[in-house]
């Protein structure tokens, strides 16, 4: 009986210290970087568009509705995105458009929020695209868990710029 009691202690003393993690470290943030042989009018005019985020966002299926103005600050889309065969919905709000410059929307799930920031920088002919998320939890339990989260988010962030490249080098 004692060992039990010795056991539950210590997995209370655990729980505790992994709530008190998401106090401490409540946000997931990271970056990732990629060059595009492309212009930067070009690369800028194709990530803006949602009907383009399926093809090179991981995960992403839909974005509705789809403008045809193009997107402006303010603007509000449903995004369903799947997971390993979850599907989630997602609504996003476009925050800053500064063409050719700096794209930046915010996201809210049911258990998460975040806002992703992408700046473009001229180098010639080609592009520089800077990403950069900050992601919390909504709730106790989801703000503990986001902090953990930044090596899976930065590296997703990696794989979408990297199949970004790939479709605008084509």
């Amino acid at each position: 009986m004692k060992i039990l009691k010795y056991f539950l202690g210590l997995l209370l003393m655990v729980w505790l210290a992994f709530l008190t993690f998401g106090y401490i470290l409540p946000t997931a943030e990271y970056q990732a970087e990629v060059r595009v042989g492309r212009p930067v009018a070009d690369v800028f005019s194709f990530v803006k568009e949602p009907r383009h985020w399926p093809e090179w966002l991981g995960g992403v299926v839909k974005v509705q509705p789809l403008p045809e103005r193009g997107v402006q600050a303010g603007d509000q889309f449903t995004v369903e995105v799947e997971d390993r065969g979850n599907r989630m919905t997602l609504r996003e709000t476009i925050v800053e458009v500064q063409p050719n410059r700096r794209f930046v929307y915010r996201l809210d799930a049911p258990r998460i929020q975040g806002e992703v920031e992408m700046s473009f920088y001229p180098e010639g002919d080609a592009t520089r695209i800077l990403m950069k998320g900050s992601f919390r939890g909504k709730g106790l339990v989801w703000r503990s868990v986001v902090p953990f989260m930044k090596n899976p988010l930065e590296k997703q962030a990696n794989k979408d710029l990297q199949k970004l490249k790939e479709i605008l080098e084509k």
